[in-house]
């Protein structure tokens, strides 16, 4: 590495499309603010006495105990559309070249 730098060229599609990942926070979000935990009385007066936080930690954990199979799947499902996006990207890269 005598100070040589390689550039590379970063397709435009690419660039835009990094930004769409960063939309998995809100379905974080949305899952929190509306959570029966986050929205119910009872539970946030509990919560409050207990000093708990009610983050999207705690409501994904509180909803693998309540409901495991509907998380797992939600989960799957996401990590599966991601991973096609990022293949169809990658196969379109390859067929360019």
């Amino acid at each position: 590495m005598d100070g040589h730098y390689v550039t590379a060229r970063i397709p435009v599609d690419l660039i835009f499309s990094l930004p769409m990942f960063l939309r998995l926070y809100l379905i974080c979000r949305t899952m929190l603010l509306h959570s029966i935990l986050f929205s119910d009385a009872a539970s946030r007066s509990i919560g409050a006495l207990n000093r708990i936080n009610f983050d999207t930690k705690f409501v994904v954990k509180t909803l693998m105990t309540m409901i495991p199979g509907t998380v797992l799947f939600v989960a799957r499902h996401c990590a599966a559309r991601v991973h096609v996006v990022v293949l169809s990207h990658r196969q379109l890269d390859s067929a360019s070249l």
